[in-house]
């Protein structure tokens, strides 16, 4: 999404999160950030700055381990909620109690392939794309993470980012059908886009998806 595009109250809420991050008071970033993407969810560096505040905020007031334990447990609990909503198809009530869980537990790896997933749903891949590069940076040894990212940059178009989520997901987890038909799928892909120039000079991508 273009800036310029973007609501002033967006825009201004945004800027003044990234003065507040540099300044360490990430409460407050995580306040506007937490508003920017209720106003506009598919905003994805919103989002990327929301994740980045949020873990930043974990490390300097890192709680003890048995807080974190009882954060995790209680965590899970709060999810069943959430998967009852996606079952109902009220995706963004799901999507709003996931928000609400990674504003206390930002490492929480399968919320945020959860979240990163609803939003690939509801059409939001560049946010569903920097939700689960946050997923993948927090754990590296995570299939679905991968495997999900792989699915998502390959419909965003970017195949050489797919193409290593989709071997990273092999790496993990040897023989996986999905990632190797994601592979296949991403060869023909290659081989099918083309570009060519018009008189007037104009580049076109031509693209055929294949399941």
């Amino acid at each position: 999404m273009a800036e310029n595009a973007l609501p002033s109250e967006v825009k201004n809420h945004y800027d003044k999160a990234s003065m507040a991050i540099e300044k360490k008071n990430y409460n407050y970033a995580i306040e506007l950030l937490t508003h920017v993407i209720s106003i506009r969810p598919d905003f994805a560096k919103g989002r990327q700055l929301l994740r980045l505040a949020e873990i930043k905020n974990f490390e300097e007031h890192a709680p003890n381990i048995i807080i974190r334990i009882i954060t995790r447990i209680f965590s899970c609990f709060i999810v069943l909620i959430a998967m009852i909503n996606e079952t109902k198809g009220d995706y963004h009530a799901a999507m709003f109690i996931y928000e609400k869980i990674l504003r206390k537990d930002s490492k929480n790896i399968t919320v945020l392939v959860k979240l990163g997933n609803l939003l690939k749903i509801e059409g939001m891949k560049e946010a569903s794309a920097v939700t689960l590069e946050s997923a993948v940076s927090i754990s590296v040894k995570n299939p679905a993470a991968y495997e999900l990212l792989g699915k998502v940059y390959s419909d965003l178009g970017n195949y050489d980012r797919a193409r290593f989520c989709f071997k990273k997901v092999l790496e993990l987890r040897p023989h996986d059908a999905n990632a190797e038909r994601g592979i296949k799928n991403l060869d023909a892909l290659t081989t099918i886009d083309k570009s060519f120039e018009t008189k007037d000079g104009k580049n076109f991508r031509i693209r055929e998806i294949t399941e």
